[in-house]
């Protein structure tokens, strides 16, 4: 039940910016590799650095991953696995990604809308540029990810 209590304030808090980093490693985020984020840009794992490029908003349970202030959404390239994730324009409807869930390891685990495929740190290398994409949703590690307010603490609810 603590759990369920826990997940719907995620929900409720995900108004606000928040960096998206691997769940045992805060110093790394999900960026927008590139100056200055258009459609295509590729997203990688970077040394959190405050960069705008660095700071997500989230839209519900069954949501989008928008750079903040921007109308730029995470999306893969395609429905494979391996397919790399890169910034498109935001879909009017807001919904992109499916479910944000508990993974088994205590992170949150992120599917891409009604498919089994997650977001995906490539080979869980912690490099800079090394890619996000997407994988047949699994326990491993790769697909463990946590959340930290863009102010540095992390929120309430993350566990």
């Amino acid at each position: 039940m603590l759990h369920l209590i826990h997940l719907a304030l995620l929900l409720v808090s995900f108004a606000t910016a928040r960096r998206i980093h691997p769940a045992n490693n805060t110093a790394w985020c999900i960026h927008a590799l590139a100056v200055r984020p258009v459609s295509g840009t590729q997203l990688g794992v970077e040394p959190c650095s405050g960069s705008f490029r660095q700071e997500w908003n989230f839209f519900g349970s069954s949501s989008i991953l928008q750079l903040k202030n921007m109308n730029l959404c995470a999306a893969p390239s395609a429905e494979r696995n391996g397919a790399r994730v890169y910034l498109r324009h935001c879909p009017e409807n807001r919904h992109e990604w499916g479910a944000i869930t508990w993974h088994p390891d205590g992170g949150l685990r992120l599917s891409y809308a009604n498919t089994n495929f997650c977001l995906d740190n490539e080979n869980g290398r912690l490099g800079l540029h090394n890619p996000v994409q997407i994988w047949n949703c699994y326990e491993g590690d790769v697909q463990n990810w946590g959340f930290t307010g863009v102010n540095g603490l992390l929120p309430d609810w993350q566990p």
